[in-house]
């Protein structure tokens, strides 16, 4: 049971947050159990929510009171929507097997614990009825990997080489780095506010109309659809055209379908219905941009082209259309394809997000970046982790071998001290004889016999008869 003055004005602070995002809604505070904090309710047209606040102790006694409150409102309240939302104070601490618990159990109605903290808002977010945070400002997306790059003063072969997947191996890039092809080192500038700001591309409000195919997939005649709406749901039973649908519409966006880009038949041969002979093969969007009307028709004859409006457009233009961006000669074309394919990532031939779902309850980073369009980022990241590492290892046998070259060096400076100094203690010819009697006595008392080893005085002159003697 909490009744600290902080915890007593949390049902406040609540109502508060709640009246700024759900306009409409009713709000009343209720004491249904003594010694408990009373109980907030929020009322709308479809819906009854309760937020209780406490800690674990306080949740069944909360959560049965509340259970007996809508019995006596049950004629009022029976065909509305039921949630009631546990709310734990900034500094509870409650164990997840008690949260997990309480959120599985759907009887009665949906359940939710929430850990309040400082940012109310935050930390109602996760609950889905509530809105989302509106986005302000217009819709900007980064710019692509390469680009941000080059805007960081980062030679534009250097950038190619480490965003694009099969450009360079890693050892490549790390020997023509070392060669100085990319120019003298530098560190990159990686202002996150700059980045942020300046390389920001805005991009306009674009929206799908209407589709025509004729020959394509699953479509023989001509089929046409209108879309529009804010959702469209396509229905049918399998075999119908639901994946050739969206095949035509990447086919009329990219000139291509990633899906069949692999085809053993080829390309064409698997984009063209079977039955449609020398008969060609067109898929037509119409969208609308900025208020205006465009017509975009791609053949399967020139799947490299597409006629907007009649004329003649490369796929780079195209893409810029349909994505509400501004064509950039700094913009690779896959970038940009990858921009427009994330709105439909997922297919019944290979079904990533529900998989992971299912199985791990999370995602991977791959398929979030795929989903975001942000495959070079990702890729420009690994690549250079990778030269990094290679980098990394070079360094340490460049050090092993330093230190091996180190030791040598010392080793050999050492030999020729004593050497200099045995030349200075013994610069006589007289002393060095004495001490080469003295060595030869030492081998033969050590059991070494040497009577048969030739002698041989490399100092030559008088005194190589006199060694020679010795």
């Amino acid at each position: 049971m909490l009744q600290s003055p902080e915890t007593k004005i949390l049902s406040s602070k609540l109502r508060e947050v709640l009246l700024k995002q759900m306009n409409g809604a009713e709000f009343v505070e209720v004491a249904l159990r003594e010694e408990r904090l009373p109980v907030l309710l929020m009322l709308r047209d479809h819906a009854v929510t309760a937020f209780a606040i406490g800690e674990e102790a306080d949740y069944e006694p909360l959560y049965d009171a509340f259970k007996k409150h809508y019995m006596k409102r049950s004629a009022e309240w029976s065909a509305k929507d039921v949630s009631f939302v546990f709310c734990l104070p900034d500094g509870v601490s409650v164990h997840e097997e008690f949260c997990s618990r309480v959120e599985v159990d759907v009887y009665f109605c949906r359940k939710y614990v929430v850990q309040l903290e400082r940012d109310l808002h935050a930390s109602l977010a996760r609950l889905p009825f509530l809105p989302l945070s509106p986005v302000s400002g217009a819709p900007t997306r980064p710019p692509s990997a390469q680009t941000l790059l080059s805007q960081r003063s980062m030679k534009a072969a250097l950038a190619s080489a480490l965003v694009l997947p099969a450009r360079l191996s890693a050892e490549s890039i790390l020997d023509a780095s070392l060669a100085g092809q990319y120019g003298q080192p530098h560190k990159v500038d990686g202002s996150t506010a700059d980045a942020q700001g300046q390389g920001a591309e805005e991009r306009a409000h674009a929206t799908l109309k209407s589709i025509s195919i004729q020959n394509f997939r699953a479509y023989r005649t001509k089929k046409e659809f209108t879309l529009g709406t804010a959702v469209t749901v396509l229905y049918g039973p399998n075999g119908f055209g639901k994946t050739s649908f969206f095949d035509a519409v990447d086919f009329a966006a990219t000139g291509g379908v990633r899906r069949l880009n692999k085809a053993s038949a080829g390309f064409a041969k698997a984009a063209k219905h079977l039955d449609s002979g020398e008969e060609p093969t067109v898929v037509s969007l119409t969208l609308e941009r900025d208020g205006k009307p465009y017509v975009v028709t791609r053949t399967l004859a020139d799947p490299s082209n597409a006629h907007v409006d009649g004329r003649l457009t490369n796929r780079k233009d195209v893409l810029s259309l349909l994505t509400g961006g501004e064509s950039s000669s700094a913009d690779r074309l896959e970038n940009m394809v990858a921009v427009f394919r994330a709105t439909h990532l997922f297919s019944q031939d290979s079904q990533e997000l529900t998989q992971d779902v299912a199985e791990k309850c999370e995602l991977p980073a791959d398929i979030v970046s795929r989903m975001l369009a942000f495959e070079d980022y990702v890729g420009g990241v690994k690549k250079t982790n990778e030269v990094l590492k290679l980098a990394r290892q070079r360094i340490t046998q460049a050090k092993k071998r330093a230190s091996d070259a180190r030791q040598v060096v010392e080793t050999e400076a050492k030999e020729l001290a004593r050497l200099e100094g045995l030349a200075t203690a013994e610069a006589s010819p007289d002393q060095l004889d004495a001490r080469f009697k003295e060595l030869k006595q030492a081998i033969t008392s050590a059991g070494f016999e040497i009577s048969g080893i030739e002698v041989r005085d490399t100092r030559g002159g008088a005194s190589d008869a006199g060694c020679r003697s010795g």
